[in-house]
């Protein structure tokens, strides 16, 4: 598994002023990351129950379906953002950022999730390339 790459490797260069969060700009972005990382590091798969789009044609509504259909087993609700998933034999998942990749086991890109971990601004949803 692909462990999360952080878009700031050096904190001391983000301020270190109260936003209106009522956190500093750092402890912001700290916490943000941790919540990412802890979702693309996390032993078993989670990926959103927000489906975003499917083939390129926006759509709204649950991904439970369009993850079964490509051959996933959904194991439950992992939190309000995610389900706990069991993919198919050597599918791979990459992260970097807010964006995880899903690959088949021939190496084409199925999906792609998006997931910003903020404490004030939690979103996460699916992309879905049915071939």
């Amino acid at each position: 598994m692909a462990k999360y790459k952080s878009d700031y490797t050096d904190l001391s260069k983000i301020s270190n002023e109260m936003t209106l969060a009522g956190k500093t700009a750092r402890e912001c972005v700290s916490i943000e990351e941790s919540a990412q990382r802890a979702i693309a590091e996390h032993p078993e798969w989670m990926l959103a129950r927000k489906l975003n789009s499917v083939r390129g044609e926006y759509t709204r509504g649950d991904s439970r379906l369009e993850l079964e259909t490509l051959g996933f087993t959904v194991l439950g609700e992992a939190d309000d953002l995610f389900y706990k998933v069991s993919p198919p034999a050597n599918w791979k998942k990459e992260t970097e950022g807010y964006w995880t990749t899903v690959k088949d086991a021939e190496g084409r890109e199925r999906m792609s999730q998006f997931f910003k971990g903020a404490f004030y601004d939690r979103e996460a949803f699916l992309n879905i390339n049915r071939e």
